[in-house]
């Protein structure tokens, strides 16, 4: 199969968006698409951006797993648009940024209704890596799920 461009409309934004995505084959027959995306820092190509990503979720086919730079917190306007077909099981406490402090939920690892969570957090420590350099690696912290599959 080829792969086929996701870029993402961005008709006003400094830097060019877009989704990268595969399709896995799992156990029993099933597949599922795993995905990133980093939305625009502009409201209105978060939006936009959103209601592309969304269309693209319908399309799958089968479960979606969406992680990425959201910039913004669940209350914003893409995010209520994600909500139409991708959750974010973390808690609303599980903060991303800025990684020294972290105060607001921007980043997440959504994921579509079905698919069976057995954790979701934000990234604070990592086996053999010390607390400081998970702070200092990004200015956001990571975000990880652990997925029943």
């Amino acid at each position: 199969m080829e792969p086929v461009a996701q870029v993402l409309s961005d008709p006003q934004a400094v830097y060019p968006r877009g989704i990268a995505a595969v399709r896995l084959s799992v156990p029993g027959g099933g597949q599922l698409m795993v995905s990133t995306i980093h939305l625009a820092l502009q409201q209105d190509n978060r939006v936009t951006h959103a209601r592309e990503a969304v269309e693209r979720v319908r399309r799958a086919g089968c479960p979606v797993v969406m992680g990425g730079d959201l910039n913004e917190t669940a209350d914003g306007p893409a995010r209520r648009i994600l909500d139409e077909v991708l959750r974010d099981p973390a808690e609303p406490t599980e903060h991303t940024f800025p990684a020294t402090r972290p105060r607001r939920r921007i980043d997440a690892v959504l994921v579509t209704p079905g698919l069976r969570v057995r954790t979701a957090r934000a990234l604070r420590s990592a086996p053999g890596v010390p607390a400081a350099r998970m702070r200092t690696a990004s200015d956001h912290l990571g975000t990880v799920v652990d997925l029943d599959i």
